[in-house]
């Protein structure tokens, strides 16, 4: 399963993307020279945060979520300039 988000920000020159494959979330930019730096929050259907993570990456970040149950997840990457959500699936 692959879900993916692109975000262009205005005068921007690189797009935020997030994917779902075997159990590991990858978020990655368009742009490899910019760093992925913030926090990653992932919420359950009834709004409960299951997973935080801060992250300072050159190049793209994947996170296991194995451990976490089959259901229906909003991620949310916070940077200094910006706030990006995603629904993720996990079956």
């Amino acid at each position: 399963f692959n879900e993916s988000l692109n975000i262009k920000k205005q005068n921007a020159t690189s797009t935020l993307q997030m994917s779902l494959i075997n159990d590991v979330l990858d978020i990655y930019s368009s742009n490899p020279q910019q760093p992925l730096v913030g926090s990653l929050e992932l919420f359950d259907i009834r709004g409960r945060k299951v997973l935080s993570e801060q992250i300072q990456s050159i190049g793209p970040y994947s996170l296991s979520i194995q451990h976490l149950p089959q259901s229906v997840y909003i991620a949310q990457f916070i940077s200094a300039t910006s706030i990006i959500t995603q629904k993720i699936i996990k079956r």
